[in-house]
């Protein structure tokens, strides 16, 4: 039996097929790394999202490595699969607003920006803390203590708190 998340689930699901352009990025991970932290599993804090490469950059703190750089790009160009996602951490304060914590995939999000490349796999990590509760994605369409109280996150503020982006993923709860 289909529980309504798996039916939200699907419905985003097909949604996005019809402009598959947000697969994109995907190519450049080896499958395994999208199983990386049981994204989506039982009980997880991990779900595996698509998001811009523009989107991921403005939410994560600046720095820059030309080393690291010139890595990526040097692995990019060679047609070797990275074994692990981007990822973002982030809190949120029950009241409507996540915020960035902890991230890794700048230099990968920014060589897919220079290419024109859309859409990149982000890992997204719910973490306790900021006042809300972690986000176990696979337990919010079922009634009970595992349903995060309070409000979903609307935003997603970056890691300095100046810029907001619409959350990416729209409330699982079943109320």
């Amino acid at each position: 039996m289909r529980t309504i998340r798996t039916l939200k689930y699907k419905l985003a699901q097909e949604e996005m097929l019809e402009d598959i352009s947000y697969l994109e990025g995907d190519g450049f991970f080896e499958p395994d790394a999208f199983m990386t932290g049981n994204p989506g599993g039982y009980k997880s804090r991990n779900i595996v999202i698509h998001m811009h490469p523009k989107d991921f950059i403005d939410l994560i703190e600046e720095g820059e490595d030309l080393s690291k750089e010139d890595t990526v790009r040097s692995l990019m160009e060679s047609d070797v699969l990275f074994n692990t996602l981007p990822f973002i951490s982030f809190v949120h304060d029950g009241m409507g607003t996540a915020t960035v914590i902890a991230h890794e995939g700048r230099h990968r999000a920014h060589y897919f920006l220079s290419k024109g490349i859309t859409s990149m796999p982000v890992l997204f990590n719910s973490e306790s803390g900021g006042g809300g509760e972690a986000i176990r994605w696979d337990r919010q369409s079922e009634i009970g203590f595992e349903q995060i109280r309070g409000e979903w996150p609307m935003v997603l503020r970056e890691q300095e708190g100046l810029i907001e982006k619409p959350f990416p993923i729209f409330d699982l709860r079943n109320k």
